[in-house]
C-alpha cells in the first residue's frame, strides 16, 4: 500500500525535525545558509536585488550599504539598482 500526500508530508515533516534535532547549532546555521543561498541562486539577478531591497526596509541606501560591504563595487550597485 502506497502512503498518502498528507501520510508522506507527516513522514518527511518527523524526519526533518529529527535531522534538525541532530544537527549541532553551527551545522544547522550552515545549513541553512546553504538553503537560502541555493534559493537565492535559482532565481534572476533582479529577484535577488529585489529581495534585497525588501529586506531593507524598500531603502536603497540601506541596500547599497549592505551590497558595498558584501564585495560589490560601489559603481556596480548604483547600476544594479537603478535596474529596480
Amino acid at each position: 500500500m502506497a502512503l498518502t500526500n498528507t501520510e508522506l508530508k507527516q513522514l518527511a515533516e518527523a524526519h526533518a525535525y529529527r535531522v534538525i534535532d541532530n544537527m549541532s547549532a553551527s551545522e544547522l546555521f550552515s545549513y541553512a545558509i546553504d538553503q537560502l543561498t541555493d534559493t537565492f541562486d535559482v532565481g534572476s539577478p533582479n529577484k535577488l536585488l529585489a529581495d534585497i531591497l525588501a529586506y531593507e526596509g524598500e531603502d536603497m541606501d540601506s541596500a547599497a550599504e549592505f551590497m558595498i560591504g558584501a564585495g560589490v563595487p560601489e559603481s556596480v550597485v548604483d547600476e544594479a539598482l537603478e535596474t529596480l
